[in-house]
């Protein structure tokens, strides 16, 4: 299979090129040519097996049978859990290494980069910008690999303390970089990084972020995976907490590929450039608001660009599959202390965002899914605040609190980045 990018539909390249490119030219971002479809029901056969039937279609030509299925058993070796309360279903996605949906894509992405680059002389530096969850997924998941240096760029007091400690207390492979500005700030260095022709011919660079298509590929495999596991009747609801839209586009990618999806929520903090985007057409890049759900603190989101083009650029049919609703931080901790009293069930500030939108839509549906993204221990001050209870840290978290952090600040600058980049070099190569 062949992909073609965003910003060129002529520019056509391999799963390989894709993943090692991270991005087209002029930003473009990549999609396959065709999509399969999967009009049968995944029964009688495992996860895994499901898992490697629908990837291998997108990567067949570069990865071969034997290797595919190492890497599937790999990256999905945790379970996908859906708690139900009558026809309200949440499908946790947290029972990963770092306790957040990231997993997902993070593991299959550092599976294929170390396979790719493993007969090459010269390292690759994977650059992740992250609000939060993706970039201690992404340390995670590439720690230790052959071959591989990952730069991680986060927004300085932008992320919980729990958050920071699994993102900056690593050694060997993994450099973080604490910048003074926004998510979108991180997101805006990095995309000057790929872009730039001169660092490129010093540096091996490539992007762990969703707008690297290997991140969403693996992430369309736990929406196959909550239809066959709840095997629903009726029309199906699912929203899904967004920031940069990669969650949304995978889901889209699932509905493509003959998923029973029947409408969308795109559900949104007080950063709302997506429903902007939907009531009025805007595409205005908005200061980032600091919020509760702080992986959703996106001003720009890149995968609009996908979203776009998924839809041919009709609008129309964007709003007919997508609605947005903005949830601000009281509706956030109102929706946690709801699910709680009533089911004495604990969900993290981003699935709650994700619940009290789903609330304006569920009426038109006969089953709801709502995407539980992060387990609530990582937001532990808000939960225990809203709740007014003590909550236990699993052990992945535990073991990190007394960590020394092992971070480099710095300015939001492109030329300081980059100097710094260089400066490196004889650890980057």
């Amino acid at each position: 299979m062949k992909y073609y990018s965003t910003s060129n539909k002529n520019e056509f390249v391999s799963i390989k090129e894709a993943v090692l490119k991270g991005t087209g030219k002029n930003e473009g971002l990549f999609l396959p040519v065709t999509l399969p479809l999967f009009l049968k029901e995944f029964t009688n056969i495992s996860y895994h097996e499901m898992a490697f039937e629908i990837l291998h279609p997108f990567v067949n030509e570069d990865i071969n049978n034997s290797v595919l299925e190492r890497i599937v058993k790999d990256t999905f070796n945790f379970p996908v859990k859906i708690t139900s309360f009558n026809n309200e279903h949440f499908l946790e996605l947290f029972h990963g290494p770092t306790l957040a949906f990231k997993d997902f894509g993070a593991r299959f992405l550092a599976n294929l980069i170390e396979e790719f680059n493993k007969d090459e002389s010269t390292k690759l530096n994977v650059l992740v910008a992250t609000s939060g969850d993706t970039g201690s997924a992404v340390a995670n998941a590439f720690y230790g690999k052959e071959g591989v240096n990952v730069i991680v760029l986060y927004p300085s007091k932008g992320v919980s303390e729990i958050q920071e400690k699994q993102i900056a207390t690593f050694d060997k492979n993994i450099i973080a970089l604490e910048v003074k500005g926004s998510f979108d700030d991180c997101q805006s260095l990095l995309k000057k990084a790929l872009s730039d022709e001169s660092l490129k011919e010093q540096l091996k660079l490539t992007t762990a972020n969703s707008i690297n298509i290997a991140r969403l590929l693996p992430q369309t495999i736990y929406y196959f995976e909550a239809l066959r596991q709840l095997n629903l009747s009726g029309k199906n609801l699912i929203t899904v907490p967004s920031g940069n839209l990669g969650n949304l586009t995978a889901g889209l990618l699932a509905k493509l590929m003959g998923q029973k999806i029947n409408g969308f929520v795109s559900a949104v903090n007080e950063n709302k450039f997506f429903k902007m985007f939907l009531d009025e057409e805007k595409e205005d890049k908005l200061n980032t608001i600091k919020t509760y759900s702080n992986a959703m603190d996106v001003g720009f989101p890149n995968n609009l660009k996908r979203v776009k083009t998924l839809f041919h650029n009709n609008i129309q049919d964007i709003r007919n599959n997508i609605k947005s609703y903005s949830i601000n931080n009281h509706q956030t901790i109102n929706s946690i202390k709801y699910i709680y009293e009533r089911h004495n069930y604990i969900i993290d500030p981003h699935t709650a965002v994700g619940y009290q939108a789903s609330q304006y839509e569920k009426e038109k549906f006969d089953n709801s899914i709502i995407l539980s993204t992060a387990h609530p221990a990582k937001f532990k001050e808000i939960i225990e605040d809203g709740l007014n209870i003590k909550i236990e840290l699993p052990n992945q978290l535990s073991t990190l609190m007394n960590k020394e952090k092992r971070s480099i600040i710095i300015e939001n600058d492109y030329q300081i980045f980059k100097t710094l980049l260089l400066d490196s070099s004889s650890i980057l190569k």
